[in-house]
């Protein structure tokens, strides 16, 4: 399966687009591509229930969002 979408990269403060394979369940590659994405994809993300707000996270999400 291949997914086209905009990758929020918590570690470099930044968002690019990227297209993703997965195959059997797992990312299999991630390639910088050239397009308009629409969406974000946050790998890691997977517990639905996470507290951002109280997150060290929170501070650095707010600086990517702001920089779009």
């Amino acid at each position: 399966m291949q997914i086209k979408s905009n990758l929020v990269d918590i570690d470099s403060r930044e968002i690019r687009a990227v297209s993703i394979e997965v195959g059997d369940g797992f990312i299999t590659s991630i390639q910088d591509i050239d397009e308009e994405c629409f969406g974000y994809i946050l790998p890691g993300f997977i517990d639905a229930h996470i507290h951002i707000e109280s997150s060290k996270y929170l501070t650095i999400i707010n600086d990517i969002f702001n920089n779009i």
